[in-house]
């Protein structure tokens, strides 16, 4: 079986994985062995969603229902504030929200900036809307190659401060400019165009790919291109959704949508219950 050697990349990652292993042993008991199988079973199961040994061993303490004592507390930052490896306390208005079966993603801003938060429990996502002020407790910040991201784990709480509504629509209702939420079928994913942003990272300036997505939705009523920041999997054709975000007119004078939020569900049954 394998030790911390086999595993950890580097001597940085190598007191990570000594740190956690040492937490998990006091608190349940188990060995090295066992400790890092359940770390190699959870980073294979999050695949390509996380790939740094500190977000992953808080999300295993978080299964295993371990708090480490030097956590309890979280202190309440602006965005900007936040440093990777601590818990904090943020608010901020949803920009945009995206959920499928294992990942919910969303980005919120105040005045200071804006930062991604993601979970793996993505029905904790289900009820926030874009242009809602919400309140996360106990978020663990970590470090990505696109800057600092929140992760909402078990420990963490969200609060809904002010709730945004979208008038609910049938993809023919909708008009220009018009904040809307609707159930559609998706009946293409087309390969996403991919477009360079320049960002600022710790003072210097780096240029990061941003994928745009086209999507070909429809209902019984009509069918209308839907475009979303980021990439989504092929298999989601044929499969049916709830989508919220405003219409527009493009430059050839059809309506398109600007996709912001793409709740997958199984049904549409299942989905009518969450609406």
């Amino acid at each position: 079986m394998e030790d911390i050697l086999d595993v950890a990349k580097d001597e940085e990652e190598i007191k990570v994985f000594k740190k956690y292993i040492e937490i998990i042993k006091k608190e349940k008991g188990l060995s090295e062995k066992e400790i890092i199988k359940l770390f190699k079973d959870l980073k294979e199961e999050l695949e390509s969603i996380v790939y740094d040994a500190e977000t992953i061993f808080e999300i295993l303490l978080g299964r295993l229902g371990i708090k480490k004592e030097e956590e309890i507390k979280s202190v309440e930052k602006k965005i900007k504030e936040v440093n990777p490896g601590e818990y904090v306390i943020v608010k901020g208005k949803v920009i945009s929200v995206r959920t499928t079966d294992k990942i919910g993603i969303l980005k919120i801003y105040d005045e200071t900036g804006s930062i991604k938060v993601i979970t793996f429990e993505p029905s904790r996502f289900r009820d926030i809307y874009e242009g809602s002020t919400i309140k996360i407790i106990d978020g663990f910040v970590r470090e990505t190659d696109y800057g600092k991201e929140i992760v909402v784990g078990k420990r963490s709480k969200i609060e809904i401060i002010e709730k945004a509504e979208f008038k609910k629509a049938k993809l023919s209702e909708i008009n220009e400019n018009d904040y809307f939420e609707s159930i559609v079928f998706i009946a293409k994913v087309y390969e996403p165009k991919v477009i360079e942003k320049e960002i600022e990272k710790e003072g210097e300036k780096i240029t990061i790919e941003r994928p745009i997505t086209t999507l070909l939705v429809t209902d019984e009523t009509k069918r209308i291109l839907a475009y979303f920041e980021g990439r989504l999997r092929e298999d989601l054709e044929g499969k049916t959704v709830l989508i919220r975000g405003r219409a527009f007119t493009s430059k050839s004078g059809d309506l398109r949508i600007n996709l912001r939020t793409l709740i997958e569900v199984d049904s549409e049954e299942e989905l009518l219950k969450e609406i």
